[in-house]
């Protein structure tokens, strides 16, 4: 079997999803990936006078193949995976496409055809090609020649990473809409600034925006789901608009966080709205009904009554009841006609644990994952169980430890991390 690397590249509509799809269609059509880059993020090569609507930001990929194809079949099978994409054959030079993929190497062969050339012609003057394929490969040689190539590397204008990859803990995004947080940073902004903070947050590598209008400490007057509804519905209305005015690289979810059948009723009638996140589990049976049929996920949480003092208690094993109260949970949900892939669990890091009990909790967390075999979702941030160090100090200073907590999280490959600061999560996530 030869051993290729292609660089593949995507600058129209959701370009993150376009590397997705090539990737699969690669493993269908050409052999084995068995490495897959970074994304790197990189302005669009153009020629001068090129339209202002072709400046569009690429992001770029290397992956190491496996194939028996000869490099002509292999082209061959590459055109026929961009033209299934979108990609036309009379598609102008410089122009955006949904996909790109170029035959970096081959084996350690130089080919020189009318056809193809290999090494690629651009590979030694490309940064978002040679990076990635030294990510991957990093003992990498040019083929017949003496080459410092991470020398070459160097002498290029610096490139850096998408705030979005292809595997990897999803961020999600805290929106506070109850001015009685926990965090303390509940706002009700103009819907102008409301969407700014929403494009920023996508921006900085959100994938999930999780909207909450109450408060969920211990002692505060519960709101009705009336009152709940009237602070949700115009920031609903306003995303709904966003969403329809903007293309972003991949699919963002929106997340209502709330426990009245009601709001979560009428959320669903927005478009954008594709994910419910139940803290109490109130009304499981009806949410059942509304979203069984549905693609809508739904993230049901750990815990011990609303807003009680109620504990695990210190001689139980916590990671031994959480996972028996998931698994009752998955299967009446089941049961309920909910299926297993809408289904996200939340551990309930700050509901009845104690502090020993989440440190416990969050250094064992990948067995609990793998024990349930559903994804996973950590509300860590500016939690004081989480850091007890944190106690009284700045919204900054828990942040930083929500981001030391947030990078441990990502090693173990948690599904989802929700957090107040979004930039902190991404250094984390990447770092």
């Amino acid at each position: 079997m030869a051993d290729v690397i292609l660089g593949l590249g995507s600058n129209l509509g959701r370009k993150l999803d376009h590397l997705s799809q090539a990737i699969e269609l690669i493993k269908e059509h050409v052999g084995v990936v068995k490495h897959i880059s970074s994304v790197y993020q990189t302005k669009a090569l153009l020629p001068e006078g090129a339209p202002k609507e072709w400046d569009l930001d690429y992001y770029n990929i290397a992956l190491q193949v496996k194939t028996h194809l000869t490099p002509l079949a292999l082209l061959d099978a590459l055109q026929e995976i961009e033209q299934k994409l979108g990609r036309e054959k009379d598609h102008e030079f410089w122009s955006p496409r949904q996909i790109d993929i170029d035959i970096l190497t081959f084996d350690h062969q130089a080919i020189s055809h009318e056809r193809l050339i290999v090494p690629h012609e651009g590979l030694l003057k490309r940064r978002f090609a040679l990076a990635p394929l030294l990510e991957i490969v990093p003992n990498w040689q040019y083929p017949g020649q003496s080459i410092d190539l991470y020398k070459t590397l160097y002498q290029m204008p610096p490139i850096k990473l998408a705030p979005f990859g292809l595997s990897g803990s999803k961020i999600v995004g805290i929106v506070n809409l109850s001015l009685n947080s926990f965090s303390g940073d509940g706002q009700q902004p103009d819907l102008k600034t409301f969407q700014k903070q929403i494009l920023s947050m996508i921006e900085s590598g959100c994938q999930v925006i999780d909207i909450g209008a109450e408060s969920t400490k211990p002692h505060v007057t519960p709101k009705t789901p009336e009152m709940v509804w009237h602070i949700l519905k115009p920031y609903l209305k306003s995303l709904d608009q966003l969403f329809k005015e903007h293309t972003f690289p991949t699919r963002i979810d929106v997340s209502i966080d709330t426990y009245h059948i009601a709001v979560i009723e009428n959320a669903l009638q927005f478009a954008c709205v594709t994910m419910i996140n139940d803290v109490y589990g109130y009304d499981e049976a009806k949410i059942a009904a509304l979203i069984g049929q549905t693609d809508v996920k739904y993230v049901f949480m750990h815990q011990l009554g609303k807003a009680s003092g109620e504990y695990i208690p210190a001689d139980e094993d916590c990671l031994e009841s959480i996972c028996l109260y998931a698994k009752r949970k998955i299967q009446m949900l089941l049961e309920l006609g909910v299926k297993k892939e809408q289904l996200i669990f939340d551990v309930g890091i700050g509901f009845g644990k104690h502090a020993f009990q989440v440190k416990k909790i969050l250094e064992n967390i990948a067995l609990i994952k793998k024990h349930l075999n559903v994804p996973i979702l950590i509300g860590h941030s500016r939690k004081r169980s989480a850091s007890l160090y944190t106690c009284g100090e700045a919204v900054h200073q828990k942040d930083i430890i929500t981001a030391m907590i947030s990078r441990d999280l990502c090693k173990q490959k948690i599904d989802y991390i929700r957090v107040h600061d979004v930039s902190l999560a991404l250094a984390a996530k990447f770092s």
